[in-house]
């Protein structure tokens, strides 16, 4: 017995190593994968345009994501892990529900008027968190069309989370009289610009157009002049 129990325990012995040697084989495929996964990272901080990226998330320069990208590329294991677990599937924000209530502030900036111009468009909820931004550089346009143009973008971005209710603030008073009936459209650019703005605004049953002042309308004029400054 002495014998048949010496040899179980080298058995068990045996096993136990080759399941630590293929745990340890593990571990160095896993951190391999992680390097190269880290030289990737650096690669891209460093030499892609990111273009889709910046279009994707507005709000950030490109200095500012390769940034991200390198602070992530060389933090500890354990960092990324948390990264990788809370970054979710999905790549655009989650539609709040259909029976929710969405805040859209735009504006639109022109240097020259004409001159180069841009919209910025900010989608948020009641409680100001945001759910969506966007810049976009228009090219060479009025003021008034621009404001137009940063209205319609804001409208078609609002549709693809299909508020409830809608609100809609603009510090063109213009722009906000003509589409609550106060003014005529007389300027032959902007009729048709505001006749997309009406049928964008017939999506939403449940909304109202809102006047507000400069100041409470800064982030949308932030990304305005921002999508001018970096014309894209």
């Amino acid at each position: 017995m002495g014998s048949g129990a010496s040899q179980k325990g080298s058995e068990r012995e045996g096993m136990s190593l080759d399941k630590d040697g293929e745990k340890q084989g593990a571990r160095d495929e896993v951190g391999g994968a992680d390097a190269r996964a880290r030289d990737v990272l650096w690669f891209i901080a460093r030499e892609e345009p990111l273009a889709a990226t910046l279009r994707r998330f507005p709000d950030l320069s490109r200095r500012e994501i390769g940034a991200m990208l390198e602070r992530l590329a060389s933090a500890p294991d354990g960092v990324k892990n948390e990264v990788k677990a809370s970054a979710g599937t999905g790549s655009e924000p989650v539609p709040p529900a259909a029976s929710g209530e969405l805040v859209l502030f735009t504006d639109g900036a022109s240097r020259g008027n004409p001159g180069l111009a841009g919209a910025g468009v900010v989608l948020q909820r009641p409680d100001g968190s945001v759910v969506a931004q966007r810049a976009v550089f228009l090219g060479t346009r009025t003021n008034n069309e621009a404001e137009y143009e940063a209205l319609l973008i804001g409208l078609a971005l609002a549709r693809e989370f299909a508020p409830g209710r809608l609100e809609v603030r603009l510090d063109s008073e213009l722009v906000v009289r003509q589409l609550n009936g106060q003014y005529r459209v007389r300027h032959p650019g902007l009729i048709p610009l505001h006749r997309k703005a009406q049928e964008l605004l017939r999506a939403f049953p449940n909304h109202r157009v809102l006047h507000v002042m400069r100041e409470q309308n800064t982030r949308a004029d932030e990304l305005s002049n921002r999508a001018i400054d970096e014309r894209r």
